[in-house]
């Protein structure tokens, strides 16, 4: 829904937004196909589950368009992705940080919220 809003405010920004999107789906695909192939001892039912996953997200985008088309001005937009955001990074700092800085795993958890950091940064740097 974000990167439908995003592309038809401003292209540019709809196609990175995409990107980044699209690079945070190959391991959302693999973290729900992967289960499923496992459970069932079939690769389809594990390919299955991921693209019936994936559908969701384009899915909501033409239903967010038809109900929300009406409403959709340049501060609909920021306030949708202030929403996101926000979203993200309550998850982020009340859902995940917590459970890697848990003594069993503080070196992990620190390690991958510094690379995340990392790459985040050079992604940033790296837009026109």
């Amino acid at each position: 829904m974000l990167t439908f809003f995003a592309g038809t405010a401003d292209p540019s920004l709809g196609l990175r937004t995409a990107a980044a999107i699209a690079l945070h789906n190959i391991p959302e695909g693999l973290a729900v196909a992967v289960p499923f192939a496992y459970a069932t001892r079939r690769r389809t039912a594990g390919v299955l589950a991921a693209l019936v996953s994936g559908l969701a997200e384009p899915l909501g985008a033409v239903l967010a368009w038809l109900f929300l088309r009406r409403l959709f001005t340049p501060g609909f937009l920021n306030g949708t992705v202030v929403l996101a955001a926000g979203v993200m990074v309550w998850v982020a700092l009340a859902q995940l940080l917590p459970g890697a800085l848990h003594p069993a795993h503080r070196t992990a958890g620190i390690l991958g919220a510094a690379v995340g950091c990392l790459l985040m940064l050079l992604g940033i740097a790296a837009l026109p």
